[in-house]
């Protein structure tokens, strides 16, 4: 073995590390969390960061020579551990390691002074990099104080109102939830996207594992489109 590869963090040490960082503890017991595939005596080359596992990270890892594909979403889901290597996406064979880390459900909090809502779509379309979301409520009224939980956030909705939320950010609830929460409550909803939601994920993870010398890639593929006439 090279001296440059002798180098490199390994994929035991590494899980020690996000282990401290975000502790497979906090996840849902329903959830699948930590290492998915490989073995952990393997030296990381690097690392493709992704949403979702797809046939795109795959074949970047693979031109890029990097063995570490970290997740937000489960690769293999429900549980299922032990594997040594996964057939990937498509006809593609990979020997690869897979983590995923969660990152928590949300917080609350309140602006300085209150924003005219056409201020705080701006702050929200520039933060999430989009152009667009979907609105339950009336866009007229000021806001203070928004919650905000990722990807599926219609079991969160009652609590930000009780928080009393003026905004609540979530990837997607449904129809139902945010209007049953807006005729409550005055609470006005807004979906980013379930995707669109998590990219934090992607930035926290890529400042994480280049903290911990572990060479990385952002992969922002997308899963669905959006078709118009």
């Amino acid at each position: 073995m090279s001296k440059n590869r002798r180098s490199r963090i390994l994929l035991s040490d590494f899980l020690n590390q996000l282990e401290q960082f975000s502790p497979a503890r906090s996840a849902e017991s329903w959830d699948n969390v930590g290492l998915m595939v490989g073995d952990p005596a393997t030296p990381l080359t690097g690392a493709i960061i992704s949403i979702d596992l797809t046939e795109e990270s795959v074949a970047r890892a693979q031109a890029l020579g990097y063995n570490l594909i970290f997740n937000h979403h489960p690769a293999i889901f429900p549980k299922q551990k032990g594997w040594s290597s996964l057939t990937a996406v498509g006809k593609s064979k990979l020997l690869f390691e897979c983590a995923r880390a969660g990152l928590g459900y949300g917080f609350f909090a309140d602006f300085p002074k209150e924003l005219s809502f056409k201020e705080f779509q701006s702050r929200v379309f520039k933060t999430f990099e989009l152009d667009r979301f979907t609105l339950t409520g009336n866009p007229n009224h000021k806001v203070k104080r928004v919650g905000f939980t990722p990807g599926k956030g219609s079991s969160f909705v009652n609590d930000a109102a009780r928080a009393g939320c003026d905004v609540f950010l979530t990837g997607e609830t449904g129809y139902h939830p945010a209007r049953e929460a807006h005729l409550d409550t005055g609470m006005r909803v807004i979906e980013l996207g379930h995707p669109e939601s998590e990219i934090y994920f992607l930035k926290t993870a890529d400042k994480w594992l280049k903290s911990v010398k572990v060479p990385t890639r952002l992969l922002k593929s997308k899963v669905q489109s959006v078709i118009t006439v």
